[in-house]
């Protein structure tokens, strides 16, 4: 499952603060505790007020779920 997120770039030094955010804010869009990642081929792109959108998108690896389950 994938979303698309609109960050604002205030008070954002690199990248890394935008990959981290985008992590932040995926977890609260899915509404999660799982890992959320950026697939590695987004340029991130920016609209014409200078916001950042960024696709992240639910990485929960396989038997993860039924592990939880079992117990």
């Amino acid at each position: 499952m994938r979303k698309a997120l609109i960050i604002n770039p205030h008070r954002i030094d690199d990248l890394s603060d935008v990959l981290a955010i985008a992590r932040a804010e995926g977890k609260r869009a899915f509404r999660t505790a799982e890992n959320i990642r950026v697939p590695p081929d987004a340029n991130l792109p920016r609209d014409e007020l200078g916001n950042y959108i960024v696709v992240v998108e639910l990485h929960s690896s396989p038997g993860v779920g039924e592990s939880r389950q079992k117990k």
